[in-house]
C-alpha cells in the first residue's frame, strides 16, 4: 500500500502527547507493512462531505483521517475521536486541476465533494513520494 502524508497530518501528530505520537508512528508502520492486520480496517465517515475520507483506529480514543484512492492512502489528520471526526466533517479533499496537487478545503459548504473528483494525477511511485506525474 502506498501512503502519503500531508503537512496537516504531521502538524496534528506533533500536537499530540509524545506517547500518542509514538502510537501514530506504530500505526503508520502497521498500515504500510500489514494493511490487512486486525484493527486497521478503514471506516467510512457517513456525515463527511467527502466520500473518499475514512477513519482509521490508532488507539481506543485516537483516530487518523485518510483519503482512500485506488490502493493508496493520503493521511490527512489525526486527533482524539470526536475532534478527528469533526475535522473530517469540516474538510474535503480536491485535486488541483492544473498541477494534480491535493488540496484540503476547509469549508465544505463552499463545494460539494464527489467521488468523481478523485485525484488521478499521481502514479504509484508519485503517491509514495508525494509527487505528481
Amino acid at each position: 500500500m502506498n501512503i502519503s502524508i500531508t503537512d496537516e497530518f504531521l502538524e496534528s501528530t506533533l500536537r499530540l502527547h509524545p506517547a500518542d505520537t509514538r502510537r501514530v508512528a506504530t500505526f503508520l508502520d502497521k498500515l504500510l507493512h500489514s494493511p490487512d492486520a486486525a484493527g486497521l480496517r478503514p471506516e467510512p465517515i457517513h456525515d463527511a462531505p467527502d466520500r473518499s475520507v475514512r477513519s482509521f483506529k490508532v488507539t481506543h480514543d485516537l483516530r487518523a483521517i485518510g483519503r482512500m484512492d485506488s490502493g493508496a492512502v493520503q493521511m490527512l489528520h489525526v486527533g482524539q475521536h470526536d475532534q478527528a471526526y469533526r475535522w473530517a466533517r469540516e474538510h474535503c479533499v480536491d485535486c488541483h486541476d492544473d498541477a494534480g496537487e491535493l488540496r484540503v478545503i476547509e469549508d465544505p459548504a463552499r463545494r460539494v465533494c464527489t467521488t468523481n473528483e478523485l485525484c488521478t494525477a499521481f502514479d504509484e511511485s508519485g503517491i509514495e513520494h508525494g509527487l505528481a506525474r
